[in-house]
């Protein structure tokens, strides 16, 4: 369980970054 909390929380992260990257 941990793994995949882990493994969604980092496309959420990467999925923000690029969204800020896109706005910018």
């Amino acid at each position: 369980m941990i793994v995949i909390a882990n493994y969604i929380n980092s496309k959420v992260i990467a999925l923000s970054f690029l969204n800020k990257w896109r706005l910018h």
